[in-house]
Parts: structure tokens; C-alpha cells; sequence
């Protein structure tokens, strides 16, 4: 028997797509969950491998600053000596001798051009003194300069962009 009701058949046509639906939703809802919380764990993850990924790059960048700082520190003991060793080169008056301390005063200047081309600067030692920069091993009465400059630089300090390798020795006057 055909039911010529148009409003009948589209209720029965509806029940009929409405069950398949409801079927299908109920075996979709846990499969769409599952994808949902795999899709949210697939965000946290990649998010958890960027961040890895930066610090260890970060890392890998601050151990290399710290090898090349211990390194530069051990040379800076043979640059002070090269300096002591060319101020006394005004007591000597033999012309050979001259010759061949102009040849290590070139490799002084070679020294101080490799640490030059590190970034490795001399700390400024002619104002007042700052604990940051220097270390105050003497102080001393000197009426021509005000207290708390700095009188002489016992040992010279460095510094490597910002970063204080060696501390600049000095004497200050009392206050």
C-alpha cells in the first residue's frame, strides 16, 4: 500500500535518515574524541620538541661563549708577560738585542689582535673604581686625585662582550 500523504512520507523518509545518522554518530563520537585528544597530545608534543629544540640550542651557544672564555683566560697571563717583558725593553741599548725584541713586540701586537678579533677588550681603568670591573688590591693616599679613583693598574683586565673574563687589578685612593 502506497501512501500518497506528502507530509507522511517525509516523516518516515526523515526516521529512516534519522537512524542511520543517530547509528553513525554514536559510532563516530568516540572515534572523533579519539582524534581530538591524538590531534591536542600531536600539538604538546611538536610544542615540547620547538622548545627542546631552542634550549639546546641555547645551551650549545652558552657552553661554546664559556669554552672560548676559558681559553681566551688562559692566554691572558702570556699577553701581561709579553708586556712586562717590552716595558724593560727601554734598559737594553744593544742594537742586535733591540731587533729582537721589536720581533716579539710584533708577536705581542699579534696577541692582542687575535683577542681583538674575539671580542676581547681591555677594561678601562682611568676613572673611578667600579667592583663590576676592577679589583682593588691596594689603596693609597694621593692628595692630587679625589678618593676612589683609581691611582695604578697593578694587572690589566679584560672583558668579552660584556662579560668580565679577568677583573682589572688596581690601586685606589683612600677616601
Amino acid at each position: 500500500m502506497k501512501n500518497d500523504n506528502p507530509a507522511t512520507q517525509n516523516t518516515s523518509e526523515s526516521e529512516v535518515t534519522q537512524q542511520p545518522k543517530t547509528a553513525q554518530d554514536s559510532v563516530l563520537s568516540p572515534c572523533q574524541k579519539e582524534c581530538d585528544e591524538l590531534k591536542d597530545k600531536l600539538l604538546r608534543v611538536t610544542a615540547d620538541l620547538q622548545n627542546f629544540q631552542a634550549r639546546v640550542i641555547k645551551e650549545r651557544a652558552q657552553w661554546a661563549q664559556e669554552a672560548k672564555i676559558a681559553i681566551l683566560k688562559d692566554l691572558l697571563p702570556i699577553v701581561d708577560d709579553f708586556d712586562r717583558a717590552l716595558a724593560e725593553r727601554k734598559k737594553f741599548t744593544d742594537q742586535h738585542l733591540q731587533s729582537w725584541l721589536e720581533g716579539f713586540e710584533l708577536i705581542g701586537k699579534s696577541m692582542v689582535k687575535l683577542l681583538d678579533s674575539y671580542g676581547v677588550r681591555e677594561i678601562d681603568c682611568s676613572g673611578t673604581f667600579d667592583p663590576h670591573l676592577h679589583e682593588a688590591l691596594i689603596s693609597v693616599a694621593d692628595q692630587k686625585k679625589s678618593p676612589g679613583t683609581i691611582a695604578s693598574v697593578l694587572q690589566k683586565g679584560y672583558s668579552m662582550d660584556g662579560t668580565v673574563i679577568r677583573p682589572a687589578k688596581v690601586s685606589v685612593v683612600q677616601y
